[in-house]
């Protein structure tokens, strides 16, 4: 079976993203195919939606979709959705499987999503999972089920922390969950959950974040405040 699996973080690297793929990587069936796609700001696709221009997807673009049985969706929660630069993206995909019918298989494409969210609480994930399941009826593909990561700001920092125990447990079964789901290309249900970690230790390592980088750009406690 062959998946592609789809980096929207706007970070080129050291994403939370691009970590969240890596765990669910790790536990698909050794058999499974699975290419990654990162679109970030650059993406020829990701400005379509500003520029009026179509994406044409390249060689490799089409060699990674096509023949695809699912397809898995990380991306950062903005504002209770999904990433401009991502949607613009969807969009283009939208417009390249109703006219080239890019990604055709037998079955309708299976389609998975994980959100990791800025949020302690993954219940906030829930509106962005929707907008993705919204947009798999348009395309034509079947929305299979979503994760939501509350604390996933953390997850770039944890790469090598073991999803069985400890900080990443909750993640590490909802991912086992998916992964299995992803193997037999069954629905599930979304699961919204958090890390597990303190939520005031949590608070108070986000503030500290914004102050540093504040004084690494030049501005005060005061003026982020402002």
């Amino acid at each position: 079976m062959k998946g592609i699996l789809i980096n929207g973080s706007p970070k080129r690297r050291d994403s939370s993203s691009g970590a969240l793929l890596n765990d669910l990587r790790s536990l698909l069936d050794p058999g499974t195919e699975t290419a990654v796609m990162t679109v970030t700001a650059s993406h020829p696709a990701a400005s379509s939606a500003y520029t009026g221009m179509r994406w044409e997807p390249s060689p490799e673009d089409v060699k990674q979709l096509r023949g695809s049985s699912f397809l898995v969706l990380s991306f950062p929660l903005y504002v209770d959705a999904v990433p401009s630069h991502l949607l613009s993206f969807l969009m283009e995909l939208e417009w390249q499987q109703k006219n080239n019918r890019l990604l055709e298989t037998e079955e309708p494409l299976a389609v998975y999503a994980a959100v990791n969210c800025g949020f302690y609480e993954g219940k906030q994930a829930a509106l962005a999972l929707r907008i993705v399941e919204n947009w798999c009826l348009r395309c034509g593909f079947e929305y299979k089920q979503g994760i939501g990561c509350g604390a996933g700001a953390m997850l770039s920092q944890l790469k090598g922390a073991p999803l069985q125990k400890g900080i990443k447990k909750p993640l590490g079964t909802a991912l086992k969950d998916m992964a299995a789901r992803i193997g037999r290309l069954e629905k599930g249900k979304d699961q919204l959950i958090s890390l597990s970690f303190p939520r005031p230790l949590y608070m108070a390592a986000a503030s500290i974040g914004w102050r540093k980088q504040g004084r690494e750009n030049g501005l005060t406690a005061k003026e982020l405040k402002s």
